[in-house]
C-alpha cells in the first residue's frame, strides 16, 4: 500500500519496491531452506546447494 500511494504521489519509489521485494522473498526462501533441510541421504553440505527453484508437493 506505502508504494502504491507513494507512486500516486509522484515519489521515487524504486528503493521501496526493492524493499518490499525483498521481504516478500523471506517466507519463500525459509520455505525452501525447510525442504532443502528434508532432503535425506545427502552426501554433501545442503547449504552448498543453492536455490531451490521447483518442488512438488507429494
Amino acid at each position: 500500500e506505502f508504494v502504491k500511494y507513494a507512486s500516486r504521489a509522484k515519489l521515487n519509489t524504486k528503493i521501496m519496491q526493492k524493499a518490499l521485494e525483498l521481504m516478500m522473498s523471506v517466507p519463500e526462501r525459509a520455505n525452501d531452506m525447510i525442504y532443502i533441510r528434508n532432503i535425506e541421504q545427502y552426501p554433501g553440505d545442503l547449504s552448498k546447494l543453492g536455490r531451490l527453484y521447483r518442488h512438488v508437493s507429494c
